[in-house]
């Protein structure tokens, strides 16, 4: 049994046997794969959760969810779900955006993205913004749809809300930051809010990335970083292979700098690391 001390007048255990109900219960709902390393983890994430509910134990906790499960779950999984990101992260993928991806697709004057796992919105508001530094006054000709999407509640709050602190955007030149972010006064001193213009291009939902069915647009590119290294090999398998039937032929595939595709994966062409574009679906009744 771990226990964690959260407070000096605060200790929770967390047995074995709750340990892994937690870990099945956050796999078969999420995909996310939790490793036995992980239950100091689980110990700091729920802590506030029971600490509300007045609860005094996980055996407790998890009769509540039980009960609660419409309510309590989405809290529960916003508690042990990631959310870290900032402005213009990994920024050699904005790069390809700007290069690569918009020219390919000039003459149709259409780009559809998608922001898979979004967290907190910054990742989606990135790519925005580098589509409207690239294309300047010929946007208003494009047909441009941004669709950033998260299971979590909390993160896609925050993401709406387009409001952040300042160290988000360390990476943003005074240039972009002058022109897309309003610089926050009095109690918002110490942040910045992303400009209308530029959260009316992203449409924000809640989509689990093991069944995102509402996902009915096929993609000119997606991004789907730092997501995969949570789930094991049979569910990374099957969140590509979701991916991969909303992206169209010749469209752009973008992981993190850490994760790379099956290498038994076909239909994708490698670009460089953790950037992918699929094939074009050939006609086999003409050579």
């Amino acid at each position: 049994m771990t226990e964690l001390r959260i407070h000096s007048d605060i200790s929770l255990k967390l047995g074995d046997r709750e340990f892994e109900e937690i870990r099945k219960l956050i796999w078969q709902e999420t995909g996310i794969y939790l490793g036995k390393q992980k239950k100091s983890l689980v110990i700091s994430r729920l802590a506030k959760r029971l600490r509300t509910l007045g609860v005094k134990t996980f055996k407790g906790y998890l009769e509540v969810l039980k009960k609660d499960w419409q309510h309590e779950f989405s809290l529960f999984i916003d508690a042990l779900t990631t959310n870290y990101s900032y402005f213009f992260r990994e920024n050699r993928h904005l790069e390809l955006l700007k290069t690569m991806v918009i020219p390919c697709f000039n003459s149709e004057k259409k780009l559809y993205c998608w922001s898979a796992g979004c967290a907190t919105g910054e990742e989606p508001y990135s790519i925005a913004i580098t589509i409207m530094e690239a294309l300047g006054p010929e946007l208003r000709k494009w047909d441009l749809k941004i669709y950033a999407t998260d299971i979590s509640s909390s993160a896609l709050a925050i993401a709406r809300r387009g409001i952040y602190k300042m160290e988000k955007v360390e990476n943003a030149s005074p240039h972009i930051l002058k022109k897309y972010f309003l610089k926050g006064r009095g109690k918002w001193e110490g942040c910045v809010k992303v400009k209308d213009e530029v959260r009316k291009l992203v449409v924000f939902k809640k989509i689990n990335l093991l069944d995102p069915k509402e996902i009915t647009l096929r993609f000119h590119l997606i991004f789907c970083r730092n997501v995969l290294i949570y789930f094991n090999s049979e569910t990374r398998r099957k969140v590509l292979e979701n991916l991969k039937r909303r992206l169209k032929p010749g469209g752009f595939l973008f992981l993190g700098h850490s994760e790379t595709l099956p290498i038994d994966e076909k239909g994708f062409s490698f670009i460089e690391p953790s950037a992918y574009r699929l094939q074009e679906q050939k006609d086999e009744r003409w050579s």
